[in-house]
């Protein structure tokens, strides 16, 4: 039951907070947006990532940049991957924003993450 209660609680998430999987071309726009850490992300992310492998199970690494903006509850929106390695590590990746840790807002601004799966 509580699995079925959080599969729930994300697919509630995944309708309220847009997002693309697929890594978007980057522009004058995107080309301007800060990188950010968050050490409780960091952390959240090497606890709980996923090995990566390929169709024949060979691990694969990569990087996954991801762009959004954290609302004033300290959860990101609008997040688009504008990098990545593997459609598997995008999702990943979105689930552990949307799951993880709160931010700290940033008041409209959009920001970047880098993420290195190894």
């Amino acid at each position: 039951m509580k699995k079925l209660v959080v599969y729930f609680a994300m697919a509630m998430m995944f309708l309220v907070v847009p997002f693309s999987l697929n890594a978007a071309e980057n522009t004058p726009e995107t080309d301007n947006i800060e990188t950010v850490t968050n050490e409780e992300f960091t952390k959240y992310f090497e606890d709980n990532r996923k090995i990566v492998t390929d169709e024949n199970g060979n691990r694969i690494t990569g990087t996954v940049e991801v762009e959004f903006r954290v609302n004033d509850h300290g959860v990101p929106s609008g997040i688009q991957v504008t990098k990545g390695f593997s459609r598997e590590a995008n999702r990943e990746v979105i689930a552990m924003l949307i799951e993880g840790p709160k931010w700290t807002s940033t008041d409209g601004k959009r920001v970047r993450i880098v993420v290195e799966y190894k």
